[in-house]
This record gives C-alpha cells, sequence and structure tokens, in this order.
C-alpha cells in the first residue's frame, strides 16, 4: 500500500466508517508524510522507516495504554504497517525553553514513564548502537573526545536505573496543558537507562543551568543531589554522541539532507 494521501483517505474511510472533513499533511524527521484527519486523527505509514519496529513499538503502547501519560493508538496494523492515533489537543509551544511549570510536569510524567520496567527487562546497548550507527558514518567526532564521553558513559551506566523511555523528548514530542503533560510519537522508545532520557530532554529543549536543576530536582525528589546532575551530565555528553552518529548513519540509509542537517546541529 503506497502512502498516497487519497490511499491514505481511502484506508481511513474503509476502517473506521467516517465522514472525511479536512486533511493535511505534515513532514515528520523520520516518518516523511504524516496524514491528521478531521483535525481528530494522526495516521503514519512506516514503509521503510530506518531504526524503527512495530513489533516493538506494539508491546510499548500495550504498556501505555493505562498510563495516561501518551496518545492514544485507535489501532496498529501490523500488515500494513499503519498507526492511526487520536491527537491530545494543547499548547504545543513556549518562548524560548519551557516555563517551571512544564519542566516539572515533564519530570513527573518520565517519573511514571520510567516505572514500567520488569526484574528480566535488558536495557538497550546503546554504546554498540553508537558504534554500529559510526560505522555508517561519513564523519566521525573527535577520537580523543569520542574514547572520553564513551569511556565516562562505560563507568556509570551500570550504576542508573532503567526503564520504559521515550528516548527522543523534542519540543514536538511533549505536549503541555494547563493541568497536565503528555508525550507522543513512541517510534524510538525501549528499555533504556533512564539518565538517557533526562539527557534527552535537557538536550533537545536546551534547558538552561536553572532549567536542569528545576527539571532535575523535581525527577529525583528528596534524592537529588549533586552526583545524581553529574552522571545525568555525563549521559548528556553521550547523548550528543550518540545523536550524532544515528543522524550520520541516517543520511548514510536514505541519502537525505534533513538527517546531515540534524548530525551538524547537534555540534
Amino acid at each position: 500500500m503506497n502512502s498516497s494521501l487519497e490511499q491514505i483517505k481511502q484506508y481511513f474511510s474503509d476502517v473506521f466508517q467516517k465522514n472525511i472533513h479536512s486533511t493535511y499533511v505534515k513532514k515528520d524527521i523520520f516518518l516523511g508524510d504524516v496524514y491528521f484527519i478531521n483535525d481528530a486523527y494522526v495516521i503514519k505509514k512506516y514503509d521503510d522507516v530506518p531504526l524503527i519496529s512495530l513489533e516493538r513499538l506494539n508491546s510499548i503502547h500495550e504498556m501505555l495504554n493505562e498510563s495516561k501519560i501518551a496518545e492514544t493508538v485507535l489501532r496498529l496494523d501490523m500488515m500494513n504497517n499503519i498507526k492511526v492515533t487520536k491527537i491530545v489537543h494543547g499548547d504545543l509551544s513556549y518562548e524560548d525553553e519551557p516555563s517551571i511549570p512544564q519542566l516539572r510536569g515533564v519530570a513527573k510524567i518520565l517519573r511514571k514513564l520510567h516505572k514500567n520496567v520488569s526484574e528480566y527487562d535488558i536495557p538497550m546497548d546503546i554504546v554498540t548502537d553508537f558504534y554500529s550507527f559510526k560505522e555508517r558514518s561519513e564523519n566521525h567526532l573527535n577520537k580523543v573526545y569520542e574514547n572520553k564521553i564513551v569511556r565516562e558513559l562505560n563507568n556509570i551506566k551500570e550504576k542508573t536505573p532503567i526503564g520504559l523511555c521515550h528516548n527522543y523528548l523534542t519540543k514536538d514530542n511533549v505536549i503541555y496543558r494547563h493541568d497536565s503533560t503528555f508525550l507522543i510519537n513512541f517510534e524510538l522508545a525501549n528499555i533504556n537507562y533512564t539518565y538517557f532520557d533526562l539527557a534527552s530532554f535537557i538536550f533537545e529543549n536546551k534547558l538552561s543551568e536553572e532549567s536542569i536543576d528545576t527539571f532535575l530536582s523535581t525527577y529525583f525528589g528528596a534524592s537529588y543531589n549533586s552526583l545524581k546532575k553529574k552522571r545525568v551530565m555525563t549521559f548528556l555528553e553521550f547523548y550528543k554522541g550518540y545523536m550524532y552518529y544515528m543522524y550520520q548513519c541516517l543520511y548514510s540509509i536514505t541519502g537525505l539532507d534533513k538527517y546531515k542537517k540534524l548530525s551538524e546541529k547537534v555540534y
């Protein structure tokens, strides 16, 4: 099934038996075209999308069904590689960086998200992924810096809690309301070291030092201290390198300039 607008509209009509009043298409970093129907439904098509597994995505949304912290999935069609969700309406923007209530809202929702873990879960091997992405990358980081961020990450990762992580907490993936916060777009989510998620939010939202302390002190509560902040900052440096190589790898796979430009924005 090709993901043209007309075919997506036909799919929606066939599956949901609803009239279509409005449609528009938005570009997504990983997915290309994302289809919005009646200002209420989002349809994503996952044909030939690198790094995304529908089997993993299905298991993640099964875990999140009752959480009320994530988008509502109406249909995950494994045969046609399509996900249909209901739009979470809310304010998607802020001026320069998240406000204090928004920072605290994200911290609280991440605490809930990260509790989705069992004693049998194994975290992503982010260091192996780092080097796998590097092998497909056109440009490489400074070797001394690269070795340093990997070495420091390896020194603390076994001391870091694991849980279900979103792994890509960009501005567009966090929806704020006056009284609640929601996460959307769990395509890269997996069991991971929870500090990776904290680092992702800090980096992707360009938090100031003051905002970092507000965010982390809310997340950790009374147990927040300088050692925990230092460890999150170690993950932050690794996260930057990880994303740099991931974008470089995606550029190598797809040849799309958008990934090259994203890698250049990391450093």
